[in-house]
């Protein structure tokens, strides 16, 4: 319960002015996923995060949204769906 209650109240910009200034310290290169239908961990969320870091030059990050009827559990079930991207992002 301690664990979904710390996931469901996280706020990386507490703390800060804004989402952007707390995003602004990152210094290391961000690989962003998300699925359709995750409904823990909205896409539209991480697709705010992807935003405003494009707006952060300084940055490199790369974004994707997999496809998924599995909502939160796809990373569990569809590998094939971001396999890649995680080598990639792993191996440069």
């Amino acid at each position: 319960m301690y664990i979904t209650k710390a996931i469901n109240i996280y706020d990386l910009s507490r703390g800060f002015d804004s989402l952007k200034d707390a995003l602004r310290r990152v210094t290391a290169e961000v690989h962003l996923i998300s699925f359709k239908n995750d409904l823990l961990f909205r896409n539209t969320e991480m697709k705010e995060l992807a935003d405003e870091l494009a707006t952060i030059r300084k940055i490199n990050y790369t974004y994707v949204d997999i496809d998924s009827d599995y909502g939160h559990d796809a990373f569990l079930v569809e590998l094939d769906k971001f396999e890649n991207y995680i080598k990639e992002a792993l191996h440069g």
